[in-house]
């Protein structure tokens, strides 16, 4: 992954899901495909909408015992949406759906939404999913979903179930006309988008041909064109025995019911029929974006893959006579006619099933080829790459090579379009390269002489933007810039600004007269390192020795010896404490320190030098601590480590023992090992403080005329920094010497559960508190360092706790009045029905009686969820601990009524309770509402709810007893909502969504939405949050989230963070036009 290009820390990526990574490198590269550059889009309105499924790195990081509060933003699947939206600066809706295998169809069609709705401009869609474990192999074997021979044998007579398959994908959608205008490369059009659910079928995974027959009717309506007219469909096609053979049918309901309308006879044959899982499987919530792309490659190429292993061809698939034939083998993709017989744009439809009876379809059609601008009286232009290092900038060099020769015929009539991409498409590098060309094949020839190390000083130009030409200082400003890169540019002097764009000059190319039209060009190569949950295991960073840390304070007395100590104070042996010789031998101690730092450092003991410094050897602050901890215990000290580094070798530190040692306890301390050797000795002194004045190893030059306490107090902040230095590198796993001191922390890396841990870190070795929000507000670490001495000293600038961070309050001018009258009527929504359960309220007359008398619903865990003895630690150090023993819990949620709901009770039992008291607390909203199952029953009802992943499913982990897959179907979140719908036999969309802790408002958002826009009559909109295991204490508890006394005081002064609570509820919705009509309940619109 390349953390660096997204600026992620390397140890946020090690706890990254991998899925999570590659969907952002996609995403990058995917906007790149388009010809932009992705920091010109920051701070626009796009949406980023994707479908995922599985969190099993997570479920790895924990079995490694390796479980960190990053692994909860870096699994969470609400972050693999909302992270692209928040490293690219995107302000649109931010979404990660699951509906199992139609996810990321679904995400392209919730896209859609967004961008005919208004709520963004552009928008991401698409889908990842990896494998990492074996556990859903087991749960697809018990479920007999998978074929035993390894082949997606997809309408084929043999076929036996589908085999499991990885991808990413992602595409970049915008109005056509827009994109038309911006004069894009358009690679599709997608003509229409349609979702539905199967509701009631024979059972709760059977496909249902007449709810995906009505699914197609319904996108190839809105689409507007006539089914004669669409030459192939990308079918689900999963290639099992029961699932092609209805797929087909509903395409032939679907078809005939669609000509029916139209009066028109369907010829035979004419449409092709394929599935991408044949060559690669099942991609599950990904493999809707993978047929996607197929299809528009195939428009592309203007040909037809075939789908692979089909030998027999299924006897019951109902194709003799139909509009349908199997493409097996790959053929052009003619065009279709008209019956003036003029040719028709290729058209096709890509379909998508989730298990729990979800379904999507798009309607795509090919887009004209652009017009050629003619280039023939061009003049010479500049040839721009650029690469974050030269081997980087190669690597680009030889991609453009290969791909623009593979194309020279088409692209040298498109020379000033590729000039345009590179130019303005890219994001500007450091490592640059121009050349100065007259057309493609000369842009290209030139490349070639360079990748070759032939160099023309006339025509080629190499540099580095941080070596900025002495030219650029000459410029104060932009304008001057381009004004005199325009007066360049009238005299012809092409070389000239293409030497100042390498040595680093900010250009604007617009402004320079680039114009064209963007091309799909390739981008920016990927950094290929890797990161792994436990990739650092016995590693120590590398730290350089300019930054060592060394202790600083307030000015210390010299000590003198032990022996002079000694008698010093020859009272202390009247009052009962003894004294002892000091280490006058400091050989032993030497033994004993190589060992020590030997069993810190993961190195054999013959590898430790006496002379070489500790920070060379790998010693940050953090392993120093541990180090001085074993240290103490053993020689009965109290050495500080933060004056390790001023005796920053073996022999420096024994030598310092063996003087300087001083036990300040009445008893005798623990005897050194017997391997210590045979002068080891202590010594006991009572009541006396070691002092030695610190001498710095990192100090910064000084001005002469500094007064002694200023010096004292930059040589203080000097080493404060250093210490700093390694806390942050050691924490996010970099470099000390990658840290600027003058780069807000944020930018560093750190996040609010970094800044958590360093926060404890810097309590830990220098002994200042410094809460986690504090540190984010920093503007780099010196100005850290700076304070941290000052507070030391008692001079702190601020008080302790109050935040540095000044937000900012961007207040948005008024929005306009909703107009009043019939069109306000129109689009508004009244709530009919409702229902929920939260902490200490069953019911929501008991939840409305708590709130007007101010109960305080919170109470410490109790014993039936988990045991707090093995978890709860107040101070939150322990491993594996929480400091917070308290949360909002309701009653009773292992009971449930499955009968009622016709599930036999040992499914019930491996049910996630979320699913559960989500299905009771929905039944009980619709009764509210004044619903019966029989009144809704092949209804237009949706149902949205927002979940994040619930953790019951933790108790199945490493009992092979338990049913792996009823636990699967019972925790999986696309079935909270599919349950649902299918129990009542509901028609419309089933969405489970995931945006963290907006995702119940967010799916009211969207059952709003789907009620203006026509896609359903009646909505179903709630959500559910549960805690049976203390995972999310523990986690939340590692970033300092939680309150320690368990109380949530929103806006309070002694405001200490939030407690975690469970709730659910569920709201029945309605356009308050029909709710009026049909004599409704309205609560509030």
């Amino acid at each position: 992954f390349d953390a660096a290009l997204f600026g992620i820390s390397p140890r946020e990526a090690v706890f990254m899901d991998p899925q999570h990574r590659l969907f952002l490198e996609t995403v990058w590269a995917t906007v790149e495909n388009a010809g932009y550059r992705p920091g010109a889009l920051a701070g626009r309105d796009i949406g980023v909408f994707v479908g995922c499924q599985l969190q099993e790195y997570l479920g790895l990081i924990g079995d490694a015992g390796e479980a960190k509060a990053q692994a909860v933003l870096g699994n969470t699947p609400t972050m693999l949406a909302n992270r692209v939206s928040f490293l690219f600066d995107w302000r649109g809706p931010s979404q990660t759906i699951d509906t199992a295998c139609s996810s990321a169809l679904v995400a392209v069609h919730r896209a859609m939404r967004a961008l005919r709705d208004g709520e963004c401009a552009w928008a991401i869609a698409g889908g990842a999913h990896l494998l990492l474990s074996p556990e859903t192999y087991v749960l697809g074997s018990q479920l007999g979903m998978l074929s035993p021979d390894g082949r997606c044998k997809t309408f084929d007579q043999s076929a036996n179930g589908y085999v499991k398959g990885e991808g990413v994908g992602a595409v970049l959608l915008k109005p056509l006309d827009q994109a038309e205008a911006d004069g894009d490369h358009i690679q599709a059009v997608i003509l229409a988008s349609a979702e539905n659910h199967g509701g009631r079928a024979h059972f709760l995974t059977a496909p249902n041909p007449e709810a995906q027959a009505r699914l197609l009717v319904a996108a190839y309506t809105q689409a507007d064109v006539s089914p004669e007219t669409v030459s192939y469909i990308e079918a689900h096609g999963t290639g099992t025995e029961l699932g092609d053979p209805i797929e087909v049918e509903a395409l032939n309901r679907a078809f005939g019911e669609l000509a029916t309308r139209r009066g028109q006879p369907l010829p035979t044959a004419y449409c092709g029929l394929g599935s991408v899982k044949s060559n690669m499987g099942h991609l599950e919530p990904a493999a809707g974006i993978a047929g996607l792309l197929k299809v528009v490659l195939a428009l592309r190429h203007q040909q037809l893959p075939a789908t692979l292993h089909i030998r027999q061809v299924n006897p019951y698939l109902n194709l003799e006579g139909s509009p349908f034939y199997l493409v097996t083998q790959t053929r052009d993709w003619l065009p279709l006619h008209d019956a003036n017989g003029q040719s028709l744009p290729r058209r096709a439809g890509v379909s998508s099933f989730g298990f729990g009876g979800s379904n999507a379809h798009l309607v795509l059609e090919e887009c004209a080829e652009d017009v050629v601008m003619p280039t023939a009286s061009l003049p010479p232009a500049i040839f721009p790459l650029s690469a974050r290092s030269e081997p980087a900038l190669r690597a680009l060099a030889e991609r453009l090579v290969v791909e623009l020769r593979a194309q020279t015929d088409g692209l040298s009539r498109r020379w000033r379009d590729v000039l345009f991409t590179l130019q303005t498409g890219r994001e500007a590098w450091p490592e640059r390269l121009a050349l100065v060309a007259d057309s493609l094949a000369e842009g290209l020839n030139g490349l070639e002489r360079w990748l070759k190390g032939e160099l023309d000083a006339a025509r080629i130009f190499q540099g580095r933007a941080s070596t900025v030409a002495a030219e650029l200082t000459l410029f104060d400003s932009s304008d001057e810039l381009h004004a005199f890169a325009r007066a360049e540019l009238a005299k012809g002097r092409w070389d000239k600004i293409a030497r100042l764009w390498a040595a680093g000059a900010a250009l604007d190319w617009t402004q320079l007269g680039s114009n064209g039209r963007r091309l799909p060009l390739p981008g920016v190569p990927f950094a290929d390192t890797r990161y792994w949950f436990n990739h650092r295991r016995g590693e120590s960073v590398a730290l350089t020795p300019n930054l060592s840390p060394t202790r600083q304070g307030e000015p210390e007395i010299p000590s003198t010896n032990a022996a002079e100590l000694s008698a010093e104070f020859p009272s202390l042996s009247k009052e009962g404490w003894r004294t002892a010789p000091g280490w006058f031998d400091p050989a032993p101690l030497r033994a004993r320190l190589r060992t020590l730092l030997a069993d810190a450092l993961y190195l054999p003991e013959d590898a430790i030098d006496d002379e070489t410094p500790f920070v060379e050897m790998g010693l940050d602050s953090i392993l120093a601590v541990e180090l001085v901890n074993r240290l103490n215990k053993e020689l009965g000290s109290d050495f500080k480590a933060t004056r390790l580094y001023d005796h920053g070798t073996i022999n420096a530190l024994a030598n310092y023992l063996a003087e300087h040692l001083l036990t300040v306890t009445s008893s005798p301390p623990d005897a050194l090992p017997t391997d210590a050797g045979s002068g080891a000795r202590a010594v006991d002194v009572a009541n006396v403080q070691e002092e030695v004045t610190p001498e710095p190893i990192v100090a910064p030059s000084l001005p002469a005329s500094a007064s002694p306490e200023q010096e004292e107090q930059d040589r203080a902040t000097a080493a404060v920094l250093g210490q700093l230095r390694l806390l942050l590198a050691r924490l996010l796993y970099l470099d000390p010497a990658d840290l600027d001191d003058d780069l807000e922390l944020l930018e560093l890396g750190l996040d609010t559960v970094s800044a958590g841990q360093l926060s404890r870190l810097i309590a830990d070795t220098l002994g200042v508190e410094l809460p986690a929000p504090r540190l984010l507000g920093y503007s780099g670490l010196a100005t850290l360092a700076a304070d941290i001495v000052a507070q030391r000293e008692g001079t702190g600038s601020r008080e302790q706790g109050q935040s540095e961070m000044e937000l900012p309050c961007e207040i948005p001018p008024d929005p306009p009045f909703a107009k009043e009258g019939g069109e306000c009527l129109a689009s508004s929504i009244a709530i009919i029905g409702m229902a929920g359960r939260f902490p200490g309220a069953p019911d929501l007359d008991t939840f409305w009686q708590n709130l007007a008398q101010g109960v305080d619903a919170i109470r410490e865990v109790p014993p039936e969820r988990w045991d707090l003895t093995t978890c709860y630690d107040p101070d939150g150090r322990r491993p594996n601990s929480t400091y917070c023993r308290h949360g909002g819990f309701l009653e009773n949620i292992d009971r449930f009524d499955p009968l009622f709901f016709n599930i036999a009770p040992q499914e019930a039992e491996v049910m996630d309770p979320q699913q559960r008291l989500f299905l009771e607390e929905a039944w009980k909203a619709l009764e509210d509402a004044g619903y019966s199952d029989q009144a809704l029953t092949n209804s237009r009802c949706a149902i949205y709810v927002g979940a994040g992943q619930g953790d019951y499913f933790m108790h199945s982990l490493g009992h092979d007893g338990l049913p792996v897959a009823q636990f699967g179907m019972g925790s999986v979140n696309s079935i909270l909502a599919a349950r649902l719908a299918y129990w009542l036999n509901l028609k419309g969309a089933a969405v489970a969504l995931d945006t963290a802790c907006s995702s119940s408002l967010v799916a009211v958002h969207l059952a709003c939405r789907a009620l203006q826009d026509g896609d359903c009559d009646l909505a179903l909109a709630g959500g559910v949050s549960l805690m049976t295991t203390p995972q999310m204490h523990i986690l939340t508890s590692q970033s300092q989230m939680l309150s320690p006394e368990g109380r949530c005081k929103t806006f309070a002064n002694d405001a200490d963070g939030f407690v975690p609570g469970e709730a659910v509820g569920a709201l029945v919705l309605k356009p308050l036009e029909a709710a009026l009509r049909d004599g409704d309940h309205i609560y509030g619109v």
